[in-house]
């Protein structure tokens, strides 16, 4: 009569055989193989570069193989092997690592022969006029990624050179008008054609003057300063003339601040903030300023 105590015990034996004999060959399971990575990642065509593959489940007697090119492999231990690479043509290829039991490893790409390939972005910055598109000169154009960067010609055009493959945003900027940024994936030579526009400025003007008995007199000489306006770049520095006008131009929308610097022998007297008068520009402005003797 069968002992069912020992069928049971047999039974359980024969389970962790079979798990055992699974995960010895089947990839991903506990003892699974897999590569993780090559370093170096690249070499001569020629071969005989050394690399460590990394990885896990490596045992003695695995070999290694470049694009299906078999190689000596020096097993270290069960996370690592360390090659040389044979002679190939130049480009990415597929490393495979086979254990004696058949089991395959395969890291896509791994490793690359040659030189790594670069590309030019090249095109021209332009603007909209009424007369067509102008090209516009001493814009910076930047690749984002690497921040390589080249200055517009005469013509409007650039080139940038020396890029990998990626994906990246190439910028286009320039005192005076929007900064433009643009995504690319580069796989090759690129042309890129960019398009950019001025803001939406404004004139602000006014009349610079003292009262006196006889009403509004108008003072010349009075040195004014916009910080962020006047120019493309800000930062000017206006006179007003024998009639106490002055005029600034490139005045963004918002908020400016004005500064008086002065004339000798008056000074501003009247509601200012620590950046110099707040004025609210909606379209051109008209700010007068009344100064008063010291």
């Amino acid at each position: 009569m069968r002992n069912p105590a020992r069928l049971t015990s047999l039974a359980s034996v024969v389970a962790v055989l079979l798990f055992s004999a699974a995960c010895d060959s089947t990839p991903g399971g506990p003892t699974g193989l897999s590569v993780s990575s090559v370093s170096p990642n690249s070499g001569d065509t020629t071969g005989a570069t050394r690399v460590t593959l990394a990885g896990v489940g490596f045992r003695s007697g695995a070999t290694v193989s470049f694009d299906g090119v078999a190689v000596n492999a020096s097993v270290t231990d069960s996370t690592r092997i360390v090659v040389d690479t044979p002679a190939h043509a130049a480009g990415l290829v597929d490393v495979v690592v086979t254990n004696p039991n058949g089991q395959l490893g395969t890291l896509k790409a791994a490793y690359r022969y040659g030189a790594e390939p670069t590309f030019a972005i090249s095109g021209d910055v332009t603007e909209t006029s009424e007369s067509g598109p102008m090209p516009v000169a001493g814009a910076m154009v930047m690749e984002l990624s690497t921040r390589a960067f080249a200055l517009t010609g005469e013509d409007g055009s650039y080139t940038l050179t020396g890029l990998r493959a990626m994906t990246t945003s190439v910028s286009v900027s320039k005192a005076g008008y929007l900064t433009q940024t643009k995504p690319l994936t580069l796989t090759g030579d690129t042309r890129l054609d960019i398009v950019i526009s001025r803001p939406q400025t404004y004139v602000l003007s006014g009349l610079v003057y003292e009262v006196t008995a006889a009403g509004r007199v108008p003072i010349d000489g009075v040195v004014l300063y916009c910080d962020g306006c006047g120019s493309p770049e800000g930062h000017t520095f206006v006179t007003t003339d024998a009639e106490g006008l002055y005029s600034l131009s490139w005045v963004p929308p918002g908020v400016t601040y004005l500064q008086v610097i002065g004339k000798t022998g008056f000074k501003y007297d009247g509601p200012i903030q620590s950046l110099g008068i707040p004025i609210t520009i909606n379209g051109n402005t008209r700010f007068d300023i009344e100064l008063v003797r010291r």
